[in-house]
């Protein structure tokens, strides 16, 4: 329960932010809930004319009072001390929510007696007049009013004094802090007063129930349950839970406030599921998961011509690339996923000092990176995992397909692991088959594919796969790719325009198949290119890269054969593809590779 501690110091580190606004750590006692009717009455509990809906989401979110069990309540009622949905609050609502509403005013009498700014509330709220007196005002909708659930909030109007909204006011909320701690909790074994919380290592108020709402508004998973009955039975040396482990509520409440705070600054998502990095002081640490963060006033979207300018400007990235944490600090990193749709499962859980999780980040970045060119973007990275997702099962993967897919690849980015190899080749094999319409998809595929080949190169042969052409590398699953991109470059410069938005080159066309029968279909291509170089030889005089083209076949020599290619042919056809791109002619490339 090591992540229990690193929140609930997370909390105590950043206390003196607690209560400053609605997406800010509550404090002890406290949680978020949505708001959306507001109402006024005077310092003598009588209804003021003055309510209304609220409608900016941006107001509706409010840090309220509340008990362990109305954080935390599901199908049983359990209201909350001070403001709570109509179901509870308003005591015209209906026979069916007596239980709920005489539950509520009971608990409100009972702390109004202890907090003399909150008892114009339970004087106007006892009278049971609300409903009745919100139509009479008529102006808040039919369908709010209707709904047990619609959550309403009270101001308090005191004479020759501005309105006090009950929800900001600090003397109501240390009230409540110290009123609780009097209060005896609810148990259902037997009641205790009092345990040895494993967190804090000493005897505190237990923890009876567990929180909710911890990825967002309305989430009802918990990461913590020890009420099972009918599904699981205590048995051998422990007879009720908390013999277990038990965990003090100061405790319970700081850590789930501390993390649903986190969430909401620092959380990357992908659906429900949310992977969550941070320093133990509860500062950020960089993205996990995210897109690099460049800065593009570098310009590192230039074009880029050797593996000396990918290093450099790669670098020089990465300076900006740090985080707020300091070297006292360490990183936890939490991947977080509802295994029900009761139950939050902790499903990746790291901690380690900020700089190794930094160095882990960037040899991520470096090992499984690739020039990439997204539509008129041009860079140098690892892909995103979301894009890794799409090459690998396409786009119409499904939610779990891509939880499962990135829990694989954290611990790759966090942790420095191995990537699995089922990835890498699927990506390859999809990206062989792309047949999608535009080019420049079927080139992310490719260049997404490479990047995962470089980062298995590296874990696996501790090979630097260049990203720049390499006129040394004379494997022939390297040169059938460079052929390939002969092939295709040679027709595309042929094709006419409306050629080029209709239709791919034979070469990408017949990509699977030539990774699986090279020889066979570079004789194919050879026929296929034919008239494209008719074409461009009347139009130009000769044909640009028909000479690197022989030269590389030439290369290839007696591996001319229908063996069956490995992943390294994409390698080398991207690698071609980038020199083509880095305004280097025929000419040049032909007098280096002579010169080898």
């Amino acid at each position: 329960m090591s992540w229990m501690k690193n929140l609930y110091d997370v909390y105590n580190a950043r206390e003196s932010k607690v209560g400053d606004g609605a997406k800010s750590l509550c404090p002890a006692g406290h949680t978020v809930k949505q708001f959306h009717v507001e109402a006024h009455i005077d310092e003598h509990g009588n209804w003021l004319n003055n309510s209304r809906e609220i409608k900016d989401k941006s107001e509706m979110l409010t840090i309220i009072p509340c008990t362990s069990s109305s954080a935390s309540r599901t199908s049983s009622p359990a209201p909350a001390p001070l403001f709570d949905d109509f179901g509870y609050v308003a005591g015209d609502f209906g026979e069916k929510f007596k239980k709920h509403f005489n539950l509520y005013i009971e608990q409100l009498e009972n702390w109004s007696n202890n907090c003399e700014k909150i008892r114009p509330l339970f004087i106007y709220l006892q009278k049971a007049t609300l409903m009745a007196d919100l139509k009479r005002e008529g102006v808040i909708s039919e369908k709010l009013l209707a709904n047990n659930k619609t959550a309403i909030r009270f101001i308090i109007q005191y004479e020759d004094e501005s309105p006090c909204p009950l929800w900001e006011d600090s003397e109501v909320r240390e009230n409540w802090i110290e009123y609780q701690k009097t209060l005896k909790p609810m148990e259902s074994e037997e009641d205790v007063f009092s345990d040895y919380c494993f967190i804090l290592g000493e005897e505190a108020k237990p923890a009876t129930y567990n929180p909710k709402n911890i990825r967002h508004q309305g989430d009802g998973t918990k990461l913590i349950s020890t009420r099972e009955e009918g599904y699981f039975k205590w048995s051998g040396r422990f007879t009720i839970p908390r013999e277990a482990y038990s965990v003090s509520d100061e405790v319970m409440q700081k850590a789930h406030s501390a993390l649903r705070w986190l969430i909401s600054e620092y959380g990357e998502r992908s659906g429900d599921q949310v992977v969550l990095a941070f320093g133990t002081g509860g500062k950020k640490t960089s993205p996990i998961t995210k897109d690099f963060d460049y800065n593009e006033d570098d310009e590192y979207f230039d074009k880029i011509d050797t593996e000396a300018e990918f290093s450099k400007k790669f670098n020089r990235a990465l300076k900006g690339y740090g985080c707020e944490l300091d070297g006292a600090d360490k990183t936890v990193i939490i991947g977080l996923d509802a295994a029900t749709t009761g139950r939050l499962s902790i499903f990746y859980y790291s901690e380690m000092p900020w700089k190794e999780l930094i160095e882990n980040i960037i040899s991520w970045h470096w090992q499984a990176s690739w020039q990439h060119t997204y539509k008129k973007k041009t860079f140098f990275d690892a892909p995103s995992p979301d894009d890794i997702i799409k090459v690998v099962y396409g786009e119409k993967a499904t939610d779990e397909l891509k939880k499962n897919t990135i829990k694989r690849l954290l611990p790759c980015i966090a942790n420095g692991a191995k990537l699995p190899v089922d990835i890498m080749r699927l990506a390859v094999n999809n990206a062989g088959n792309a047949v999608d319409k535009d080019n420049w998809i079927v080139n992310k595929k490719i260049s997404i594919a490479c990047s995962l080949i470089r980062k298995y190169y590296f874990d696996t042969k501790k090979e630097e796969l260049k990203v720049a052409l390499d006129l040394n590398d004379k494997r022939p699953s390297y040169l059938f790719g460079r052929a390939l991109a002969y092939f295709h470059q040679i027709e595309w410069t042929g094709m006419d325009e409306n050629e080029r938005r209709i239709r791919r080159t034979n070469a990408q066309r017949l990509m699977s198949g030539f990774a699986q029968h090279p020889a066979k279909t570079v004789g194919i291509l050879q026929q296929k290119i034919q008239p494209y170089m008719d074409k461009i030889h009347k139009k130009c005089g000769k044909v640009y890269h028909e000479k690197g083209l022989l030269e590389v076949i030439d290369k290839i020599g007696d591996n001319m054969t229908n063996t069956p290619l490995d992943e390294l042919y994409l390698v080398g056809y991207s690698s071609q593809m980038i020199y083509f791109f880095t305004g280097k002619n025929d000419k040049n490339e032909s007098d280096k590779e002579n010169e080898e």
